[in-house]
């Protein structure tokens, strides 16, 4: 919709973002983000690319509308990250329960061979854990600490199903 690709539906709530177009009662049509198309309703997919986005926006959900579509660029790249920051606060919060999670630079550098290291934006070069693991920068250490219920986190990282922070001892 936004470059003309058109991919296949089990691609939606990966690679393809669902715009969930709504009729007002004033009779306008605008969009609104459902990441992974889960909201009843007529949706539009587009790429989670900026040109993408931009595209969609500027002609291509109002082409999978046949109508008008009250849009904004900023509005719709704005309702992405809110709802992708929600959903990773949701992941950390099943992680935290299901204990795979390791909070801190000793806990991440501990659990050896996790799939997955969260590494504040804002975190000093020590905090860095130096194994092979995937490394992505989120939030500052404020906001990571406060979706694991502490005052500041640096590092996170999780577990896969396989693995319980349990059996060696972290939480």
């Amino acid at each position: 919709m936004g470059c003309g690709v058109r991919g296949p539906r089990e691609l939606a709530g990966r690679e393809l973002l669902g715009a969930l177009l709504i009729d007002d009662e004033d009779g306008t049509t605008r969009a609104l983000v459902d990441l992974d198309g889960s909201l009843p309703g007529r949706h539009a997919w587009v790429h989670a690319r900026q040109g993408c986005v931009a595209n969609a926006a500027k002609k291509g959900l109002a082409r999978a509308a046949k109508r008008r579509v009250d849009v904004d660029v900023a509005d719709l790249c704005a309702q992405i990250v809110a709802q992708a920051d929600r959903r990773v606060a949701g992941l950390l919060g099943s992680a935290r329960r299901a204990r795979k999670l390791a909070v801190g630079a000793t806990e991440v550098a501990e659990a050896a061979n996790l799939p997955l290291v969260l590494v504040a934006t804002d975190a000093s070069t020590r905090h860095r854990p130096e194994a092979d693991q995937p490394l992505f920068h989120y939030a500052d250490r404020d906001t990571l600490g406060a979706l694991v219920g502490r005052a500041e986190v640096a590092v996170l990282g999780i577990a896969d199903d396989h693995a319980n922070l349990d059996a060696i001892g972290l939480d």
